[in-house]
């Protein structure tokens, strides 16, 4: 495969990573990379699965409501005249926030709808099951979609495809390149054995990591790998994780790799993504009776602190402020850890298995359980603050990861999307 060249020349790469890191969507680093440049949870836009390219969960500048919410608008798939009901169309996408327009996916199609009154600005619809959108990004340029084998880059204003880029083309049948992380102009994807990393603008190939025409060396890259990337900007590295517990972490110029690191014992499958920032990467597996939250030094992997928690974790971690935020599924126990020490602040009991990974803005920190049950916390004490049962389809749950925005809280249910808002 031809790959593009990213022009270097002239740049530090610490030095450019650690700029963009701190830029909004939308700005430009240079012009040796095309299109935006980083897509940071800054500004009032939701424009990842979990708000930015580090898989945090953190937005620093939205206020959603952190108390008795109430259902400002829903919207039911069955609702699309285009969709012919023969069976479940529940949403299977985050969603995603962009310029007054919320974006989301059911297993027919993607939408896009009116913030402020849920009306529909478009549809697309392929025509045919358009085998499970998995995962919802804004690049500057397009809504990225992602499903079976394939990323999709979309029109914001009609939904039209702009580009397309099929894994199975150099993978066989595979799994869905998972969520796409976009940073820099760049947009990093998961194939079967590495990383994929591709020019947002156009969906050009800047290189990937692991050579595809051979089998893998198992010492490097283990078992194919379903996580997606996660972008660490203080020391300027892509990492991903491999379903044999070792995190891999390489140049976001070249693909470069700069480091291995055993996170577990080996034995987990499905393991949550990690989430990276401030130069750590927090790693967590999903052994059934004691998993662990791991603490990696982004600069060259080694383990700063590791916490056993009873039970099999099943969501990603959130960081904000200072704290790492896991869910538990035995005893349904949601913990708060202190991201230098790794000694648990608190716990609360959650009742439910959470479905959604947290995610966190303006003190408080917000997780969609089982049976359509969505909580929030003051990230203070644990204090809970909101608990909301929200209609979907059976027994549903808040899959994804909510969308946090100024006064309102997006999150879907089964094949219902709901807008939230509150003070």
């Amino acid at each position: 495969m031809s790959e593009k060249h990213i022009d270097r020349s002239g740049l530090d790469r610490r030095s450019l990573l650690r700029t963009a890191g701190a830029l909004a969507a939308g700005s430009v680093v240079s012009t040796a990379l095309t299109g935006t440049a980083g897509a940071e949870a800054t500004g009032s836009d939701w424009v990842q699965h979990q708000a930015d390219e580090g898989n945090t969960g953190h937005h620093t500048d939205v206020s959603p409501p952190t108390a008795d919410p109430s259902v400002a608008w829903s919207y039911e798939t069955e609702d699309t005249p285009l969709f012919e009901q023969t069976d479940h169309n529940p949403f299977q996408s985050n969603v995603v926030v962009v310029d007054g327009t919320a974006y989301a996916a059911c297993s027919k199609g993607l939408f896009a709808f009116d913030t402020a009154d849920g009306s529909v600005e478009w549809t697309f619809y392929p025509g045919t099951k358009w085998s499970q959108a998995d995962a919802l990004a804004h690049s500057g340029d397009a809504i990225l979609a992602s499903r079976w084998n394939y990323l999709t880059a979309h029109d914001p204003g009609d939904g039209s495809i702009l580009w397309s880029y099929e894994t199975s083309s150099e993978t066989g049948d595979g799994p869905s390149p998972g969520v796409p992380t976009v940073s820099y102009g760049i947009t990093f994807i998961a194939a079967r054995t590495g990383i994929r990393a591709l020019d947002s603008y156009d969906g050009s190939v800047y290189w990937q990591y692991s050579d595809l025409n051979s089998e893998p060396d198992p010492a490097l890259v283990g078992d194919y790998l379903y996580h997606w990337p996660v972008v660490e900007h203080q020391e300027g590295v892509v990492a991903i994780q491999s379903e044999n517990d070792v995190l891999h972490a390489v140049d976001p110029f070249d693909g470069t790799l700069r480091w291995t690191a055993d996170v577990g014992d080996g034995s987990t499958v499905n393991t949550p993504t990690p989430a990276a920032t401030d130069g750590t990467i927090y790693v967590v597996d999903n052994r059934p009776e004691r998993g662990f939250v791991r603490a990696i030094d982004a600069a060259d992997g080694s383990e700063l602190w590791a916490t056993g928690l009873s039970g099999r974790m099943t969501t990603s971690p959130a960081v904000a402020d200072g704290k790492v935020y896991v869910t538990s599924q035995t005893g349904s126990s949601f913990h708060a850890i202190d991201a230098s020490s790794g000694t648990v602040d608190w716990t609360a009991n959650v009742q439910y298995r959470a479905e959604g990974s947290p995610v966190v803005a303006d003190g408080h920190v917000y997780l969609g359980l089982d049976f359509g049950k969505l909580l929030a916390f003051d990230t203070a004490d644990g204090t809970q603050t909101i608990s909301l049962s929200l209609s979907g389809t059976g027994d549903d749950g808040v899959t994804w990861p909510a969308a946090l925005q100024d006064g309102a809280i997006f999150t879907a249910v089964g094949d219902k999307l709901h807008k939230l808002t509150g003070e």
